[in-house]
């Protein structure tokens, strides 16, 4: 039963950190496209 967490929680901290290091070096497509979107969708520098 412990192995079973430690092993979910080293699985969510991988994700976490593979996520992260993908938005750093910009090579996440997904996450760049919805980034760019939501960009484009609110181009108002007032509301910042």
């Amino acid at each position: 039963m412990i192995l079973a967490v430690l092993f979910l929680v080293g699985l969510s901290i991988l994700f976490s950190a593979v996520a992260l290091q993908l938005n750093l070096l910009g090579l996440g497509g997904v996450a760049d496209t919805g980034e760019e979107e939501t960009t484009v969708g609110e181009p108002s520098p007032g509301e910042g």
